[in-house]
């Protein structure tokens, strides 16, 4: 779902110019959770 609202954004000609910046925070934020995601898999087993 998360793709699909991100793809949505980026393809809309409003936030084009702005779509690269979104797209770069958009990432991070995406490293982050899964980095969080994984150190807690990693803590279980």
């Amino acid at each position: 779902h998360a793709v699909t609202e991100r793809d949505r954004q980026i393809s809309n000609p409003a936030v084009a110019p702005y779509g690269d910046t979104k797209h770069e925070a958009d990432k991070a934020m995406a490293v982050q959770i899964v980095g969080a995601i994984v150190c807690c898999m990693v803590k279980k087993f």
